[in-house]
C-alpha cells in the first residue's frame, strides 16, 4: 500500500491539529501526556492510517519538551500496535479498526447500566445488597471506629518500620494462603490463653477480617438452597454473604438468652449451618447462655450440620473476665470460630483469623487461594512481633479502661439530655449500645436518614430485623470519639427530636 504523507493543519501545529497541549503542572509524565494526546488522535480518525509522522526531534522541538519524552511515547505505541517504523522512511500510524475501539481520554465514562440479564441469579443478589452495606465513615457514633492508642501505634510503627527494611526479601515470592506460621502459633497462643480455644497454628487460617472468613467458610458448605439460620435481628452482611452463595436464611429469634435454639430445632431442624455471635450479639447484645450453647452444640452433632462463630466484640470487657468462646466447648468439631484484629487494634489493618476444623482446612484454603491467594506479607510480619512481644495484652488491658471511661460518658450525656425520647440498654462489653426509641410511632430508618444529614451516624436496627418486627432503636458506637464530638453529636440529635416531635404534631 502506498504511504500518504502526513501533512499538519493549513495554519498551526500537529500538537494544534489533534488538540495535543502539554501540562507541565500535570502529575501525568510528558511522555505519558504524548502518549495519549497521539493515541486518542489515532483512535479517534483525526490521523489516519499509512500517515506519516514527524520525527522524534522535530515534535520534540514542536512541544518544547525533551526528544526522551517523545521517544518514549512513540515507543509504546508502537508496543500496543498503533504505530510502526519503516526503514529509511519514518514512522508511520497503523491500519487500527477504529469500528472496535472507542476514544478515551484516560478518564472513566459513564456507560448505560448493566442490563438485569447480563447479571448471574446470585450477581442479580450482590447487586440488590450493594446500595445497603456499610461503607465506614468517622462521624459520631458510627460503629467501626476505633481510638488509637498512642503506645500502640507507637509500636506498630517501630514494627513496620523494622520489616520495611526487609522488605524485597520477604516480598520476592508468594506465600501459603494459610498465612505465616509464626503468626498462626502466636493467635494460637492468644487464643488458648484468652477465649478458651481448642486449636493450634495448624487449624488456624489468616485472613482479611471476618468478612471474609465468612465468605470462604459459606462457600465451602453452603449449597445452593441449604438452610442456614441467622439471629433475628442479624448484621445485615452476614445475610449479604449467606444469599450470595444460594443460601435459603431461615430466622431464629433472639430473646435475652441469646438465639432461640429450640426455635430453630422444631421448625428448621435439618438446616446446614448456624450463624451466631454468642458473646456479644449483634445488634441487641445480649450473650448466649450455658444452656442454649450446649444445645446449639448439640444440634449440629446429631445432624451434622455446622456453626460459625463469629466472636464479636468479646475482647472488650468491662467487668469480669471475658466469656470462654462456644468453640471451646465442642467437643466434635462442628464450629468454626473467626475472630479479628479490627476492633482490638483498628479496621484498617485487615488482618483477621479463623479457627478452622482440621478436614475443612483444604477446602477453605483452596477457597482462599481463589479468592486472593495469600494475606498480605508485611501487615503479617508485624503483627506476629506485636503479639510476640505482648503488646496486644498491654493495649487491650488500656483500651477497656478507655472505652469504659467512654461507654459511661455517653449514658451520663444521653441520660441527662435524651433520656425523655431513648432508652439505652446497659452493656458490660463491647464499643456501642443499643437504643430503644421510646416513641413508638419515630421511624428508625427515617430518623437515621435525618441524622445523618446532620452529621451524626446511627444505625437503624428495625432493617437488621429478618422477620419480626417488634424491635425498633438505634445502634451507637462510642469507641473513637472525643468529649466534644460526642456532645455535638448528642445537641445535633436533641434538635433532631425536637423537630421530630413538631412534624408529629402537626401532621
Amino acid at each position: 500500500m502506498q504511504s500518504i504523507e502526513f501533512k499538519r493543519a493549513p495554519r498551526g501545529s500537529l500538537a494544534e491539529f489533534i488538540g495535543l497541549s502539554i501540562d507541565r503542572s500535570s502529575d501525568v509524565p510528558i511522555f505519558r501526556q504524548i502518549y495519549l494526546g497521539l493515541r486518542e488522535a489515532i483512535i479517534g480518525g483525526r490521523l489516519k492510517a499509512e500517515s506519516r509522522l514527524m520525527s522524534t526531534r522535530a515534535l520534540a522541538d514542536e512541544l518544547n519538551v525533551s526528544r526522551n519524552s517523545v521517544t518514549q511515547a512513540y515507543e509504546q505505541l508502537t508496543t500496543e500496535g498503533y504505530i510502526y517504523g519503516r526503514s529509511g522512511s519514518g514512522t508511520f500510524v497503523a491500519d487500527v479498526s477504529i469500528d472496535l475501539l472507542q476514544p478515551t481520554t484516560g478518564r472513566s465514562v459513564e456507560h448505560t447500566p448493566t442490563p438485569p440479564d447480563d447479571l448471574s441469579e446470585l450477581g442479580k443478589i450482590a447487586e440488590r445488597w450493594w446500595p445497603s452495606l456499610p461503607l465506614g465513615g468517622r462521624q459520631p457514633f458510627n460503629p467501626g471506629v476505633c481510638s488509637l492508642d498512642a503506645n500502640s501505634l507507637q509500636s506498630l510503627r517501630r514494627l513496620g518500620q523494622r520489616h520495611l527494611l526487609t522488605l524485597g526479601e520477604s516480598h520476592a515470592f508468594y506465600s501459603h494462603p494459610q498465612g505465616l506460621p509464626q503468626l498462626r502459633e502466636q493467635i494460637a497462643i492468644y487464643l488458648r490463653a484468652a477465649r478458651a480455644v481448642r486449636c493450634d497454628a495448624d487449624n488456624i487460617i489468616v485472613v482479611s477480617g471476618a468478612q471474609q472468613a465468612v465468605d470462604l467458610a459459606l462457600r465451602v458448605l453452603v449449597d445452593k438452597g441449604d438452610h442456614v439460620w441467622l439471629e433475628d435481628p442479624c448484621y445485615s452482611t452476614t445475610r449479604a454473604a449467606v444469599e450470595s452463595v444460594g443460601g435459603r436464611i431461615f430466622p431464629v429469634p433472639v430473646d435475652s438468652e441469646g438465639i432461640d435454639v429450640g426455635f430453630g430445632i422444631a421448625n428448621c431442624k435439618t438446616a446446614r449451618l448456624s450463624f451466631v455471635t454468642p458473646s456479644h450479639q449483634y445488634p441487641l447484645g445480649v450473650t448466649l447462655s450455658l444452656t442454649r450453647r450446649l444445645e446449639l452444640l448439640r444440634w449440629a452433632r446429631e445432624n451434622n450440620a455446622w456453626v460459625i462463630e463469629d466472636d464479636f466484640d468479646s475482647e472488650i470487657r468491662y467487668e469480669g473476665r471475658p466469656l470462654a468462646s462456644l468453640q471451646g466447648l465442642d467437643e466434635a468439631s462442628r464450629v468454626i470460630y473467626i475472630g479479628t484484629f479490627s476492633k482490638m487494634l483498628m479496621p484498617g489493618l485487615r488482618v483477621g483469623f479463623a479457627v478452622v476444623p482440621k478436614r475443612l482446612m483444604p477446602a477453605i484454603l483452596a477457597a482462599r487461594f481463589l479468592a486472593d491467594r495469600q494475606p498480605p506479607m508485611f501487615q503479617q510480619l508485624v503483627m506476629a512481633d506485636f503479639l510476640a512481644e505482648g503488646h496486644l495484652s498491654s493495649h487491650l488491658s488500656r483500651m477497656r479502661r478507655i472505652y469504659r471511661q467512654a461507654r459511661d460518658q455517653v449514658i451520663e450525656i444521653f441520660h441527662q439530655h435524651l433520656n425523655e425520647h431513648i432508652e439505652i440498654v446497659p452493656t458490660l462489653q463491647g464499643t456501642q449500645l443499643f437504643a430503644h426509641l421510646r416513641d413508638k410511632h419515630i421511624d428508625d430508618v427515617e430518623f437515621c436518614r435525618r441524622a445523618a444529614s446532620s452529621g451524626v451516624a446511627l444505625k437503624a436496627v428495625s432493617p437488621m430485623c429478618i422477620e419480626r418486627n417488634d424491635i425498633h432503636g438505634l445502634l451507637l458506637a462510642f469507641a473513637g470519639f472525643s468529649e466534644t464530638e460526642i456532645t455535638l453529636g448528642i445537641s445535633r440529635l436533641a434538635r433532631l427530636f425536637l423537630s421530630t416531635e413538631r412534624i408529629s404534631s402537626s401532621a
